[in-house]
């Protein structure tokens, strides 16, 4: 007879007390007689670690296996040793040598797999499921994962940690991660690989659903590529629940305030606030919860009426449009703004009521939206009668012809403004000043031909700011020491005479001159405006009232008698004063003419 071996059960299963069994058998052919087969013994599995027997009658077998008479196969079976310690997975190898009156067939190798103990893993303190608690990404109210490898582990092999929700926890290998990172596991990684023989990493999970449960989670760890022939996988698992994030509250707060009847900084959410126009607004939009909420969140404010940004009007370049629209920062990560209120209530004080809204999304796939409101106030302002003269032709000593301004009846001057700003009870005094933008024009003919100035609507700054101390005048008449006046039951006045010098060469407005000029028409338009800056750190310029005057005269040149010339006043311009509340910001950081204008 021809005799051969076989794997019958592959798996001789030390954790469960399962042995694994290897069949020998013998062809057809006398069976009466039993017959004895050989065999060796090899593979991982040290030989001090396991046992074989004859799985029919018990008996322990050495190297050799009885055919019983009559039949035409034995069984071999591979048991652990009850003081072996638990490998995870090895393999016991049989190889036929040798049989009485029989020959070996090709088939005389068959192996089964000893398999251990597979790797272990828990959450926490391993006591059972446990509850996960949920953040935006997953960094926050982390929890241990316990991963062990088994005593015999082979160094080598590698095992798989999977979870069952990547999308609803993430795994990292430190208990604090940066909100934004990669975790080691989870998002759209839903399995990793581990090598055996290797430390394994200290891992910590997290929950990232931030807005509802989303049940149990499974974790498992499993042997993935043991050796074994064919291939086994053992795994043993840990579960949690996830539960929402903590809850999420949205409020406003403010980071300065400068006004003695509100806190100086701190929750303003529903607050009604008092506010001066052109104090400095700082407010942010703080989120209370998690903390890696702030990452994804995004911020639209909200705020009505007039609003400055903070600007340096003596830097160029600065756009001259200094209004914001109603709606600002749509898609900012920036949750703080800072704005100025100007154009409010003037000459009254108001208030006028502004809720600024602040909305924000990208929560836990949430929006928020909070609001608080400022009483904005405007200081009182108060303009006397103005003052004008309309312009005459006369000569300067020394210097000659000039179109000068006819003193007005109370200041003498061409032009007087007088004016009070008195700050509303309950805010602390600020500063005043006035200002002044000229918009100059000129046409002038030079023996027939005309020279046509060409304003384009541009603005420059008239004189300085501040002011020469001596353009403002005290109540008592006489020029004030400083510009920059305090707010108070006290009235100054602005003065201006313009004056276009006749001479030979004619000064042009673009600095340079012309000879011999035969007429002159000057057009000059102004606006004054009446400026306030609140107390406090950090407040602006604004402006309250705006005061538009123009001047201007037609003259001609005609021989004198006896030699020289003389000039005649065709026409001078109605010097008209028209005082408004101011409705935008003076372009004052222009000094100069801009490129546009010039002669044509």
């Amino acid at each position: 007879p021809t005799v051969a071996i076989a794997t019958a059960d592959v798996e001789a299963d030390a954790v469960n007390g399962d042995p694994g069994r290897f069949l020998v058998t013998r062809s057809a052919g006398n069976l009466a007689n039993p017959l004895t087969v050989y065999f060796d013994t090899s593979g991982t599995e040290s030989a001090s670690q396991y046992t074989l027997s004859d799985a029919v009658t018990g008996q322990t077998l050495n190297g050799s296996v009885t055919i019983p008479a009559g039949s035409t196969g034995d069984l071999i079976q591979v048991t652990q040793t009850a003081t072996a310690t638990p490998d995870w997975t090895n393999t016991v190898i049989t190889t036929l040598n040798a049989a009485t009156h029989a020959v070996l067939s090709s088939a005389t190798t068959a192996t089964v797999d000893v398999v251990g103990a597979p790797p272990t893993i828990s959450l926490g303190d391993g006591s059972g499921q446990i509850v996960l608690q949920g953040s935006a990404d997953g960094t926050q109210n982390l929890v241990p994962l316990h991963l062990n490898y088994p005593a015999g582990a082979k160094t080598g092999a590698t095992v798989t940690l999977s979870t069952t929700a990547p999308g609803e926890v993430d795994v990292w290998t430190t208990n604090t991660p940066t909100p934004g990172s990669t975790p080691f596991l989870g998002g759209s990684v839903s399995s990793v690989q581990l090598t055996v023989g290797q430390t394994p990493p200290s891992l910590f999970v997290g929950a990232t659903h931030g807005s509802a449960s989303v049940g149990d989670i499974v974790f498992a760890i499993a042997d993935s590529d043991a050796g074994a022939t064919p291939a086994t996988t053992k795994s043993t698992t840990a579960q949690a629940t996830t539960k929402p994030a903590s809850a999420i509250a949205l409020e406003i707060t403010a980071l300065s305030d400068p006004n003695s009847n509100t806190p100086a900084s701190g929750v303003i959410t529903n607050v009604s606030r008092n506010w001066l126009v052109g104090q400095a607004v700082d407010i942010n939009a703080a989120i209370a919860g998690p903390v890696a909420l702030v990452k994804s969140a995004t911020y639209e404010w909200h705020i009505p009426g007039k609003v400055l940004r903070q600007y340096d009007p003596t830097v160029l370049p600065v756009v001259e449009t200094l209004v914001l629209p109603s709606t600002r920062g749509v898609g900012s990560t920036r949750p703080e703004v800072r704005f100025f209120w100007f154009g409010i209530g003037a000459p009254a004080p108001g208030p006028d009521m502004d809720n600024v809204t602040v909305n924000v999304a990208g929560i836990g796939g949430k929006s928020y939206s909070v609001t608080t409101t400022f009483n904005v106030y405007s200081p009182i302002t108060t303009i006397g009668n103005i003052d004008t003269g309309r312009a005459i032709l006369g000569q300067v000593p020394g210097t000659g012809w000039a179109i000068q301004a006819a003193g007005g009846t109370q200041t003498g001057q061409g032009f007087g403004l007088p004016a009070q700003v008195t700050t509303p009870a309950g805010f602390a005094q600020g500063t005043w000043s006035f200002l002044q933008m000229v918009n100059s024009g000129d046409k002038i003919s030079q023996n027939g031909t005309y020279y046509q100035w060409s304003k384009n609507g541009v603005w420059v700054l008239d004189y300085s700011f501040p002011l020469p101390a001596s353009n403002i005048l005290g109540p008592n008449g006489a020029a004030v020491p400083n510009a920059i006046l305090p707010t108070g039951n006290v009235t100054d006045t602005f003065v201006d005479s313009p004056s276009q010098i006749l001479s030979n060469p004619y000064p042009l407005l673009n600095g340079s001159t012309l000879n011999s000029i035969g007429s002159a028409t000057r057009d000059d338009s102004y606006r004054t405006y009446i400026l306030f800056k609140p107390a406090g750190a950090g407040s602006q310029w604004v402006a309250l009232q705006m005061v538009a005057w123009h001047w201007g005269a037609d003259v001609s040149k005609t021989p004198a008698p006896g030699g020289g010339v003389t000039w005649s006043l065709l026409k001078a311009a109605d010097p008209t004063a028209q005082p408004a509340v101011a409705v935008d910001s003076p372009p004052w950081f222009l000094t100069d003419w801009a490129s546009g204008a010039g002669y044509e």
